[in-house]
């Protein structure tokens, strides 16, 4: 198998930090009111299509990531999530969080809505489910929950460009070594990597190497890439060819 590491391009290490919100979605620091009432109504399709929540389940809709803060960059898409009291949703706690965690890939794998030219990610999270980002803006009650500061920061490219080749090299690795131990081997590199990204997030926060490692893999298409081949491999394996 000709497996070759992936050429960086320039940008999918700007982590620089903008003086200003982005203006396509902000006037100052008010989130423009297009933008909101149209993020209402697609939070509102979501929780249609979740099935299972009741209006009286969602505690808040919140608006985070790096298009809520002055870190975004093209590669910055709207982080909507829909905070979710599970409690009134069913005593099963923890087959509901897998169930949603289920539907909201879904929605998001069918859907490409985009607003201002920036995709929009869908999350249904446990209200009890600790959140690290420095953004956080309500847009149900249109007003800021946790609201960023323009900070002085200089990304380690060293270090978050090592992680980052590391675990290219791992998969390539494993796609040249033997058949039968790739599905495996490929399952807990992804587990490795997202270990990684919760440990610096809760370590470090967002700006620690860990998680901006974690976006230049997504940048790259590397992690698309890893669920590809597991997907590929997987269902390889539960395929049954015919004999001559």
């Amino acid at each position: 198998m000709n497996v070759e590491l992936k050429i960086h391009p320039g940008n999918a290490y700007d982590f620089s930090i903008k003086e200003k919100l982005n203006s396509k979605i902000w006037i100052g620091n008010e989130l423009r009111l297009s933008v909101r009432q149209r993020l209402l109504l697609i939070t509102k399709e979501f929780i249609e299509y979740l099935e299972i929540v009741p209006s009286s389940a969602v505690v808040d809709i919140q608006f985070t990531g790096s298009l809520a803060n002055y870190n975004y960059t093209d590669f910055s898409d709207i982080d909507l999530h829909v905070i979710i009291d599970l409690n009134k949703v069913g005593e099963q706690k923890e087959l509901i969080a897998g169930f949603l965690k289920g539907k909201r890939a879904s929605w998001n794998n069918r859907h490409d809505i985009k607003i201002k030219g920036y995709e929009v990610e869908l999350y249904a999270q446990d209200a009890e489910e600790e959140h690290a980002s420095t953004g956080v803006y309500s847009v149900l009650n249109g007003l800021w929950v946790k609201e960023p500061k323009v900070i002085d920061f200089i990304p380690d490219i060293t270090q978050i460009s090592n992680k980052a080749i590391s675990f290219q090299e791992r998969l390539y690795d494993i796609l040249r070594g033997e058949s039968a131990l790739q599905l495996e081997k490929l399952k807990l590199l992804k587990l490795k990597i997202i270990k990684m990204r919760r440990a610096g997030l809760h370590d470090g926060g967002e700006f620690s190497n860990e998680n901006l490692s974690f976006k230049v893999l997504r940048r790259i298409g590397f992690l698309k890439r890893l669920s590809d081949e597991i997907n590929k491999i997987y269902d390889r394996e539960l395929s049954l060819n015919g004999h001559k």
